[in-house]
């Protein structure tokens, strides 16, 4: 076995740099399509995360591992899905990898990855071939932190409309609206209120997102969260006046 810089084989060096016909001599000649680098990663590994379709190709011809996780706990799909290769993902797929909704132990799947790199078109493709989507409310909850984080309007509604928790945390993370609020996104703070996002929670410091918002100088989301406040008081101020005049 011939090893490289960092503990690379030639045939993941081949498959980095997208080398069909190297790759081809080399898995002629009995090249290991399992032998990992120093982080763990394949050539399939590699392939994907550059995005070399033929290459993703030739070595699943030749059985190169499907579900095999790097160091990072990540498996071929999940670095296709992140680096955003939506032609090696929908292949992969094809090939019956795993779409598992199980969050490694840094909290990551295929869909979080594609969203934490904001990839909309994969994260629609991930969705729809996925297990159902009961079977996946933590993935989802996880994924649409990302989409928070990042400030992507677009994948936090596309989350919301699959069924992830506007109000999701627990003790170990921050409400959902303080993540908005922290990536001074307007448009992804009132998506979340619209969904339901509690006005009134408490982070883990006793602030509201008033607070919060005020605290930090983030004007547009001080202006968002009082028109918020103010129209659910107008609410229900409609619905006590509607039942006085019913009694």
């Amino acid at each position: 076995m011939y090893e490289v810089c960092g503990r690379k084989t030639p045939l993941i060096v081949a498959a980095e740099h997208g080398y069909y016909e190297v790759m081809y001599d080399l898995l002629e000649h009995k090249a290991s399509v399992s032998q990992t680098d120093g982080w763990g990663n394949t050539p399939l590994h590699s392939a994907s995360a550059a995005g070399h379709l033929d290459c993703v190709m030739l070595l699943l011809l030749r059985h190169s591992p499907l579900e095999l996780a790097n160091r990072s706990q990540r498996t071929p799909l999940m670095v296709a899905a992140m680096e955003g290769h939506i032609e090696v993902v929908r292949h992969l797929l094809g090939c019956n990898a795993v779409l598992s909704p199980q969050l490694n132990d840094n909290r990551e799947s295929a869909l979080t990855l594609a969203c934490k790199s904001g990839k909309v078109e994969i994260v629609k493709l991930l969705l729809e071939r996925g297990p159902p989507i009961a079977d996946r409310r933590g993935e989802l909850n996880a994924a649409l932190r990302e989409a928070v984080l990042l400030g992507h309007v677009e994948l936090v509604q596309i989350l919301l409309n699959h069924g992830a928790d506007a109000n999701h945390y627990d003790d170990t993370y921050t409400p959902l609206i303080f993540l908005a609020i922290s990536s001074n996104n307007v448009n992804t703070l009132d998506l979340l209120i619209t969904n339901g996002a509690n006005i009134e929670q408490l982070d883990g410091q006793g602030y509201t997102p008033l607070m919060e918002a005020t605290r930090t100088g983030k004007i547009e989301m001080v202006a968002a969260l009082l028109a918020a406040a103010m129209a659910i008081a107008q609410h229900v101020c409609v619905v006590q006046l509607d039942r006085q005049l019913d009694m």
